[in-house]
């Protein structure tokens, strides 16, 4: 089979797919939808007001799209599963360039559409039954009323509570800082594209030998930073930048900074960023055709 994207020959293969797995596509995004829902039952439940804060909104976001993110890649290719449908996944009449193609469809850009469209959905009637009892406990004077507004310290009007924008650059204080929400975006595509990887390289268990795997490349990051960059430089230093920038102090406490660059220091950050994703897809794609042979 030649690597030529044939769109009829692609349709088939995602209408094919979908016809295989939409049961198991349906509940698993119905497990989405109870996930999200319960988190915010949970919130309406305590009757904090200050629980639908943008900030604990984004939180309940992206927790919600990597773990189900994850999950949906370590299992979206069952068929390698076992060598019988693994045979006969690979036998397909279609290019392994269709098959890649018929996987971030489904794994990456559909699900992503889904799971944003789910927690918005969800978002918006927890917030319609946030705002309508917070009104109700805010203008009534029974003793309910009182102790709610007494237990959380609530002397002024309240303003409703607003869903958060997930995509704006500057979305308000967030776990770390404003504007986080994008640097997870760019950390989240290479993170489920290293498990759509792991589900076609592990043939058994492929969710938890991913798991270790990136671990243990994680680990080995940290050995070769901890033990063997760092004590080459002096006592105290930091380093900044994507590994550009040195600071570091004399024995007098004078404070040096040593700079490469910053061309290479944005050339680092942009490879790092954005070329992860799809270098792991390139691998993913030549595991199909190493398969396929």
């Amino acid at each position: 089979m030649n690597d030529v994207i044939n769109i009829y020959r692609l349709y088939m293969l995602i209408a094919r797919h979908w016809f295989e797995n939409r049961r198991l596509y349906i509940l698993f995004l119905s497990a989405i939808i109870v996930l999200l829902s319960g988190w915010f039952i949970f919130f309406l439940l305590v009757g904090n007001p200050f629980l639908f804060s943008h900030n604990n909104q984004l939180i309940i976001y992206f927790m919600g799209l990597f773990i189900s993110g994850c999950l949906s890649a370590a299992f979206l290719i069952r068929d390698f599963s076992n060598k019988p449908q693994k045979i006969n996944y690979l036998l397909l009449p279609a290019a392994a360039f269709e098959k890649l193609t018929c996987i971030l469809f489904y794994g990456v850009f559909l699900f992503f559409i889904a799971y944003t469209v789910i927690f918005y959905a969800t978002d918006f009637f927890a917030l319609k039954m946030a705002n309508s009892t917070i009104a109700g406990l805010m203008t009534s004077n029974s003793r309910d009323a009182l102790q709610w507004r007494q237990q959380f310290g609530i002397t002024q009007p309240l303003n409703p509570a607003s869903m958060v924008n997930v995509f704006s650059p500057g979305a308000g204080s967030f776990i770390f800082s404003p504007g986080d929400n994008i640097e997870l975006f760019t950390a989240f595509f290479p993170l489920q594209s290293a498990f759509i990887l792991g589900s076609i390289y592990f043939r058994k268990n492929s969710l938890f030998k991913t798991i270790v795997a990136l671990l243990g490349c994680f680990l080995l990051f940290f050995i070769i930073n901890g033990k063997i960059l760092m004590p080459l430089f002096p006592r105290s230093s930091q380093i900044f930048g994507t590994f550009t920038v040195l600071r570091t102090f004399d024995g007098d406490g004078t404070e040096r900074i040593y700079s490469l660059p910053s061309w290479i220091g944005q050339t680092a950050g942009f490879l790092v960023t954005y070329l992860i994703t799809p270098v792991l897809w390139l691998a993913t794609y030549y595991r199909l055709k190493e398969n396929e042979i």
